[in-house]
């Protein structure tokens, strides 16, 4: 509302009988808001820097567990399937690092489990076909000799069968 003395604010409460009329000069209440303005936002403008450069140090210090136990992992190759010390371990990551333990020990036993198991393929594999080259080789060297060619050739039959099943039966595993 404007009046001869400038621009005011007008406020009006009415209560049964009762009014209250209240008027403020519109440059007077600017000024009461830039007051408030620079008591509160000020100081809020300057501890707010403060606050987060604080919650940056909490969580940086909350969160080095979990970075020594990136760079302990990072530095393992595929061979070290060894545990995770557990000294020095905070609380917080204990349970994690027992999980990570354990699933490194399956790995190892799985791993070895494979190892063994090529290792066994390899030599099952190998038996028939050494026999086949021995076959082949008493073939090269039999005379004209038709029983003895007939019973070579049932031998390598046989030993090709053994390495065709063999092949199937790891095949069927993989």
């Amino acid at each position: 509302t404007s009046f001869a003395n400038g621009n005011l604010r007008y406020y009006k409460y009415v209560n049964g009988d009762e009014i209250i009329q209240v008027f403020q000069s519109l440059d007077e209440r600017r000024d009461m808001l830039e007051d408030i303005q620079h008591r509160f936002i000020g100081p809020i403008l300057f501890i707010a820097p403060l606050f987060l450069i604080a919650i940056y140090i909490a969580i940086g210090k909350g969160l080095a567990p979990l970075v020594m136990l990136s760079n302990r992992l990072k530095e393992r190759d595929a061979a070290n399937l060894h545990p995770i010390d557990m000294k020095d371990v905070p609380l917080e990551i204990a349970p994690l690092i027992q999980a990570l333990n354990q699933l490194l020990k399956r790995l190892e036993s799985s791993l070895l489990l494979q190892r063994q198991f090529t290792s066994d393929a390899a030599h099952e594999l190998r038996t028939p076909l050494t026999a086949i080259k021995l076959q082949l080789d008493m073939l090269k060297r039999a005379d004209d000799n038709l029983a003895e060619r007939h019973e070579i050739e049932m031998a390598l039959n046989a030993a090709t069968e053994r390495s065709t099943k063999l092949v199937e039966n790891l095949l069927l595993l993989a």
